[in-house]
């Protein structure tokens, strides 16, 4: 790099350099705002985005630029002193090590790190060395350049590495308290206790309650503390690459995933694609399509019961939906497998009284014949046919197969038992 014998800046300032022992805090201040003003040109011709910054962050930036600038041309000055005095090299590392950067951030840590980027930051450290290589008689006297510039390279390392660690604590405190709200927001959608708080937490993390959500629950594919978190942040960006939002967290061994989508999707489909994130020997339950606060809230239910009612369907697929298991998840308690089971099946085969299909499904599924069920209710076989399925085409499950058969016989018991215990009951608990 050519260096100039006489800097124009430096002309034009007023400001020769003088020897260190003889630099001023006014020496500093004067180089600082001259240097700062070839920084502030340098900048707007090599990042674009640094002429958009509002004029709030531009001055933040200025504060830092100015910090930096400072910091570097005092403890410069010390170093240089060290080196003319005459003290070993050994004298002059311990001079290099004295100079700490991290102050330069504090000046407004957090609003500069959700403004300006990391690799922003870097980009101005980048152009700001560089107006200081090209201007180095600034800084130093003559003889002096090569110092400088290995002082330059020392400090702006420094920089660079406390600029790095200041953005890392700041994304470890924001990751942690993103953690705990998304915990604090699953929580509370499993455990339906209300929570006037709860939209205005989704809200934080970018949730349109009104587009349509479901949930996936499943072992991830490594639990480890370690591996499992790379395993989770893979999750979530995939998810996001195909355009979805998520709201994650852990309950019991299992991953809770709540997934937000702009439009009507195929959620088993879609899940599909991050199979291979969740262990390969466990169940994954996805949660039926959802909109709204309890639409949110029952389908994180719903995939939560699932997954944990799994077990009682040994040849159930690795890939299912919660209503796959309706029947086990009443038998563990789940009030709302009861009120689907009684709603979506045993009141609409009982709203069909003209055919008679309560009556039919109950005839059938007790004999388990065509025939039997045909002369129990002394009607012709294809009466019989047609009821069922007619019950099929109603409500998804077809009494001739063996596990529909099983969850239609489980509605209609829990219907029977609701029926005679709370008559005019139609979605209790």
């Amino acid at each position: 790099m050519s260096e100039p014998s006489t800097s124009p800046n430096e002309a034009a300032a007023g400001t020769a350099p003088t020897s260190p022992a003889q630099v001023t805090p006014q020496d500093i201040d004067i180089r600082v705002s001259h240097l700062i003003e070839i920084a502030n040109e340098q900048l707007g011709k090599e990042l674009p985005w640094y002429k958009r910054l509002p004029d709030s962050e531009n001055s933040t930036l200025n504060e830092i630029i100015r910090a930096a600038l400072e910091d570097f041309l005092s403890w410069s000055t010390d170093f240089m002193a060290a080196v003319e005095s005459g003290q070993d090299s050994e004298d002059a590392a311990l001079a290099q090590r004295k100079v700490a950067t991290d102050s330069i951030f504090f000046i407004a840590p957090l609003e500069f790190t959700k403004s300006i980027n990391l690799q922003q930051t870097l980009q101005v450290t980048r152009v700001v060395v560089d107006v200081l290589e090209r201007n180095v008689s600034l800084l130093a006297t003559r003889g002096q350049e090569t110092q400088i510039r290995h002082a330059l390279l020392y400090y702006s390392r420094e920089v660079a590495f406390s600029a790095a660690s200041v953005y890392a604590s700041a994304a470890e405190a924001q990751g942690a308290w993103d953690a705990r709200l998304e915990t604090l927001i699953i929580e509370s959608l499993i455990s339906k206790v209300p929570d006037e708080h709860l939209s205005s937490r989704l809200a934080a993390l970018g949730w349109r309650i009104d587009d349509p959500s479901f949930c996936i629950v499943g072992l991830l594919a490594d639990s480890g503390e370690i591996s499992g978190g790379f395993v989770q942040d893979k999750l979530r960006n995939r998810l996001q690459q195909m355009g979805a939002r998520c709201c994650m967290s852990m309950h019991g061994n299992a991953m809770v995933t709540l997934v937000g989508v702009k439009g009507d999707v195929d959620a088993k489909e879609m899940i599909g694609n991050l199979s291979d994130l969740f262990d390969s020997k466990s169940s994954i339950c996805v949660g039926p399509l959802r909109r709204g606060l309890n639409g949110i809230s029952a389908t994180v239910r719903a995939s939560v019961s699932g997954y944990e009612a799994a077990p009682g369907l040994p040849g159930l697929p690795r890939l299912f939906r919660s209503d796959d298991v309706l029947p086990e998840r009443a038998l563990m308690g789940d009030s709302e497998a009861r009120n689907d089971l009684y709603e979506r099946i045993y009141l609409t085969l009982k709203e069909q009284a003209s055919d008679a299909m309560l009556e039919t499904v109950d005839a059938y599924l007790e004999t388990g014949s065509l025939e039997a069920t045909a002369t129990l209710l002394g009607v012709h076989g294809n009466t019989v046919r047609y009821r069922l399925r007619r019950t099929t085409e109603a409500t998804g499950w077809d009494p001739m197969d063996s596990r529909d058969a099983y969850v239609l016989l489980t509605a209609l018991k829990v219907g029977y038992i609701r029926d005679v215990f709370s008559p005019d009951h139609t979605s209790g608990s």
